[in-house]
């Protein structure tokens, strides 16, 4: 039970403290912030989110926990930042991280718009595959329409590999001449 309140914490957080973008709070909890030109992340986009982060950190984190002999994983503090002297709490870590990683999806896809990149090809169907086998409603108790999460994950899987290569792999517009590559 002190799990699923923690969780929900860290839901209500991000539903409300979604920095770096300008927060609406509309009446119906359908957007969970709007950024750029009237662009938004719905709830469940932001959830999805959230949820990714949830189980990527908690998977990783609760091993190590145990091993160090903490009896709670959500006790321990987490590194953040490029110096990593930065301490977070493990629900703060989570929500942070969620919001880092929409931040970067915003530039990304912009990035990726204003330079005609689309997804790498085979990167792509990979991921339709995996999704393709997601169960019906399979996070739906979490909130989070199977539409959301194909559309968050697909974004967070994607858009960071794709822009990169389309940008400087053989080819893009600033690729990197053969002869500076080393070998």
């Amino acid at each position: 039970m002190k799990n699923f309140a923690r969780i929900l914490c860290i839901v209500l957080a991000m539903t409300m403290l979604l920095s770096g973008c300008k927060i609406v709070l509309p009446g119906t909890g359908s957007v969970a912030a709007t950024y750029g030109d009237g662009q938004t992340i719905s709830t469940g986009e932001y959830l999805a989110y959230l949820y990714l982060y949830f189980e990527d950190t908690y998977s990783s984190q609760a091993p190590y926990a145990q091993y160090y002999g903490v009896s709670d994983p959500w006790d321990i503090e987490l590194p953040y930042g490029e110096d990593g002297k930065t301490k977070l709490a493990m629900d703060d870590y989570i929500t942070t991280m969620a919001q880092d990683a929409i931040k970067r999806n915003i530039v990304l896809a912009q990035m990726m718009k204003d330079n005609n990149l689309s997804y790498i090809e085979a990167d792509k169907k990979d991921i339709d595959k995996e999704m393709s086998e997601l169960a019906e409603n399979a996070y739906l108790p979490a909130g989070i329409s199977n539409e959301n999460f194909i559309k968050s994950y697909t974004s967070l899987m994607l858009n960071q590999r794709s822009t990169f290569f389309g940008l400087y792999g053989e080819g893009g517009p600033k690729a990197v001449a053969k002869e500076e590559i080393r070998k």
